[in-house]
């Protein structure tokens, strides 16, 4: 799967991967910072069957890095002019992990005539911090703001701009309604907080994240979830369980499972 360069109307060079020939296009969009390699074993397994596409958002991967405000409307404008100079053609069915669930809903509105389908793999919750920080205590709240706001000398611009991305997606869709017309699959995992390791995390503080409140994390994190049925009740849940928050990596084969059925489901129902 050799990657395709393409270059924006702006000069800016974004890398593509394109494969598979028929059937409705499985487009998969990353997690926050992560590049169109975590996709790769499940693009390949897909593409025996449908169309695939993955891309490395602006300034991820191989793509250049944007000159302007990284943003949920700039990155659908890269997307949108991704697909017409690809001739990339719908139906499509949207894949997006953490916040490139966020980005997969908003897309599942944008693209409303064209979208089959959404799988969402353990996606971002406009409400999960809120919920989660009303049972702690104020030394709690701010260990926990603390763990996103902490100086990284490391941090690149393309992780800030990733960043300040995220946050104004997870403000701009947290009225969006999750559409209940479409093939819709949330698979969400238990171990939400895996990541809290004493190990490898220097501001790791057992007093400011105890195991009880993690727990709860985790706890809510499904809840929130569950809630998203209520807007549409004909969406599947699926608990994955003993995962952590990267479910692909973890589990592929039930997220292979549950695209593939996604597809297939999504595509018979626009034909009836």
């Amino acid at each position: 799967m050799e990657p395709l360069n393409v270059i924006l109307k702006d000069g800016r060079n974004i890398s593509c991967c394109r494969t598979g020939s028929s059937g409705p296009t499985v487009i998969f969009e990353s997690g926050m910072t992560c590049d169109k390699e975590y996709w790769r074993t499940l693009q390949a397994r897909l593409a025996n069957e449908f169309s695939t596409f993955s891309y490395d958002r602006s300034g991820l991967g191989k793509s250049d890095i944007q000159n302007h405000p990284k943003d949920i409307y700039s990155i659908t404008s890269d997307l949108e002019e991704l697909l017409s100079i690809l001739e990339v053609k719908p139906p499509f069915i949207f894949v997006g992990h953490s916040f490139g669930g966020t980005l997969s809903k908003y897309y599942s509105h944008q693209f409303k005539t064209n979208t089959n389908g959404v799988v969402f793999i353990d996606p971002s919750d406009s409400f999960f911090e809120e919920r989660s920080l009303a049972y702690r205590t104020e030394s709690q709240k701010k260990y926990w703001n603390s763990l996103s706001t902490r100086p990284d000398p490391e941090e690149t611009e393309s992780e800030k701009q990733e960043f300040e991305a995220f946050k104004h997606a997870i403000k701009a869709t947290k009225s969006l309604a999750l559409r209940d017309d479409i093939t819709t699959h949330i698979l969400v995992c238990d171990n939400l907080t895996s990541w809290f390791d004493p190990e490898v995390d220097p501001y790791y503080s057992f007093d400011d994240a105890p195991k009880n409140i993690l727990q709860r994390d985790n706890e809510t994190w499904i809840r929130c979830h569950e809630d998203w049925l209520k807007q549409a009740p004909e969406a599947k849940l699926t608990i994955v369980q003993d995962s952590s928050h990267n479910i692909h990596l973890d589990n592929e084969e039930i997220v292979y499972e549950t695209i593939r059925e996604t597809v297939l489901v999504g595509a018979s129902n626009k034909t009836l």
